[in-house]
């Protein structure tokens, strides 16, 4: 299910994602592919890893 943007709350799943530590190392990429090599592929891989997370979250 894809979330609606008014309830797509990602405090709680990147709590939980910043104590785990396969989770965060995962974040910690993403980020920094982010800030490192801003545009269209480092954003899609952004937003596919923080719906898997919001997803994960929901479902424990």
């Amino acid at each position: 299910m894809i979330p609606l943007r008014k309830n797509f709350k990602l405090a709680d799943p990147l709590k939980r994602a910043v104590n785990d530590d396969a989770e965060r190392e995962e974040l910690s990429r993403i980020l920094e592919e982010l800030v490192l090599s801003p545009g269209e592929e480092s954003s899609k891989s952004a937003r596919k890893y923080l719906k898997r997370l919001h997803e994960n979250y929901e479902e424990v």
